[in-house]
């Protein structure tokens, strides 16, 4: 399995493996997506994703096979993690996170975690950042993961 930096010829892939887990998101009282959230998932919409500076987009691919997905903006907000669900407790998911995480310069990163998504989050190290939230017909729980300053060897005389 590879991790790469994710193309245009990847978007009809990305948006079969996103909009087939994004129910998860789906509130109490909420039985079909927001109009808003569908039309955030049109080859537009990533293809202005992939062109922009102001975004990290990776896959972890196995041969032309695309099993993961990650976005991440510069400014420290995920806006996706999606991994295949035969793939899932594989490493793929750690394996994005942490192959963007490092690239990201913001110290603090958020992400609007789906409820079942909450554990894999507190594994990599995220924190929850307030109570679990429906907002427009989407239950999300307020996570944040704030990086490690890098510690400088103590000076010797």
């Amino acid at each position: 399995m590879d991790i790469r930096a994710a193309q245009l010829e990847d978007i009809t892939q990305i948006i079969t493996l996103v909009t087939g887990q994004s129910d998860i998101f789906l509130g109490k009282e909420q039985t079909e997506l927001p109009s808003w959230f569908i039309n955030t998932f049109s080859p537009t919409y990533f293809a202005k994703r992939f062109s922009s500076d102001t975004f990290y987009n990776y896959v972890c691919t196995d041969g032309e096979k695309i099993l993961g997905y990650i976005s991440l903006k510069y400014t420290g907000h995920l806006v996706h993690l999606f991994v295949e669900p035969h793939q899932h407790r594989s490493g793929i998911g750690k394996a994005l996170w942490q192959h963007v995480s490092q690239l990201c310069p913001a110290q603090l990163i958020t992400v609007r975690a789906s409820l079942n998504a909450v554990p894999f989050y507190l594994k990599m190290g995220f924190s929850i950042a307030g109570k679990a939230e429906e907002k427009e017909g989407l239950a999300y729980q307020p996570m944040e993961y704030v990086k490690e300053l890098e510690q400088k060897p103590a000076h010797r005389c």
